[in-house]
């Protein structure tokens, strides 16, 4: 289960088409997805022995962090089998609205989704009542160093205490031209992100620069 009333079927072509057709019968929409393979299911079984001699190549350790599983829709155990744990996973199915849900649960308001597209984003959307905070670290066709610095600055505004120095190093040179995102003054309010009244772009004023004066009015409005 994807989200509140998106499910997948994976299996043999013919037994997920006849699932398709009572659907269509009972009036629930149905649509074939294009992959290459049917992930998670019995079709993946021949597949499972060179897996597993992939995995026993791999030194496991505990997690630093909480996991939630997307197998199980639960936190996983600190003592976990991870290459029992992997198999299991790749076969079975996918719990991702359950293990969304046992994060909201345990207090969890910002997800950040890695990848190079953000689809799980939009179904976790569908899950969250108001108040989640959800980002994504690219959206293509954005460049992609902007929208991560993007995404950066968004964890750091939501609360998330976020390693600049990791991710940028201890001495950044400063780039020889700031897109124009990084122009903007913006001011720590208790409302994070929210734009001074009196900001504008960075050697203007608002009186000067007409984007500016216009931002400026809206903040001012919205104060």
């Amino acid at each position: 289960e994807n989200a509140p009333g998106q499910t997948v079927v994976a299996g043999a072509r013919e037994a997920v088409e006849a699932i398709g057709a009572k659907c269509k019968e009972l009036g629930a929409s149905f649509r074939e997805l294009r992959v290459s393979h049917a992930f998670h299911s019995p079709t993946l079984d021949p597949v499972l022995p060179h897996f597993r001699e992939c995995l026993e190549k791999f030194i496991f350790a505990s997690p630093r962090l909480p996991i939630i599983s997307t197998h199980t829709g639960k936190r996983l155990e600190a003592d976990v089998d991870w290459r029992a744990y992997f198999l299991r996973q790749m076969r079975g199915p996918v719990l991702f609205a359950q293990a969304l849900a046992q994060a909201w649960q345990n207090g969890q308001r910002t997800f950040l989704e890695i990848g190079s597209f953000p689809v799980l984003s939009g179904l976790a959307r569908q899950s969250f009542p108001a108040g989640a905070e959800l980002i994504a670290s690219a959206k293509p066709p954005e460049d992609g160093l902007l929208q991560f610095c993007q995404a950066a600055g968004n964890l750091q505004c939501s609360g998330v205490a976020v390693k600049m120095a990791a991710l940028f190093g201890e001495n950044p040179e400063a780039p020889a031209a700031l897109p124009p995102l990084f122009t903007l003054s913006f001011s720590l309010s208790p409302f994070p992100g929210a734009l001074a009244a009196g900001g504008g772009l960075l050697g203007t004023s608002p009186s000067s620069d007409p984007a500016a004066a216009a931002a400026a009015a809206a903040a001012a409005a919205a104060a």
